[in-house]
């Protein structure tokens, strides 16, 4: 996940953030503002993680929340193909019946 899409989706990360990293507090949240950077610095800050550990947790958060969004995706675009399908079996049943009659 890149830099730009995770500031850009911050607001609805947070409260995954949140759950994720207890100890995190509003503040932390409202001032890091989705940058990886400023995230490590507040988990070693409030986890006392070296930074090698802070960058590992955060990377596997960002993974995971990296994996869903792709997931979502990945739904989206199956259930839009099955919608597609299904218009054309119904194209093709009116296009029998306009055939036959």
């Amino acid at each position: 996940m890149n830099e730009d899409f995770l500031k850009g989706k911050w607001k609805e990360l947070k409260g995954n953030v949140k759950a994720t990293f207890g100890k995190l507090t509003d503040d932390d949240l409202l001032e890091v503002e989705g940058n990886s950077e400023a995230m490590v610095g507040r988990l070693q800050a409030r986890y006392g993680y070296t930074r090698e550990e802070a960058e590992s947790k955060w990377n596997e958060f960002v993974n995971t929340v990296d994996h869903k969004v792709d997931q979502a995706a990945a739904e989206h675009h199956a259930d839009r193909a099955v919608d597609h399908v299904k218009d054309a079996v119904d194209e093709a049943k009116s296009a029998v019946r306009r055939a036959l009659d």
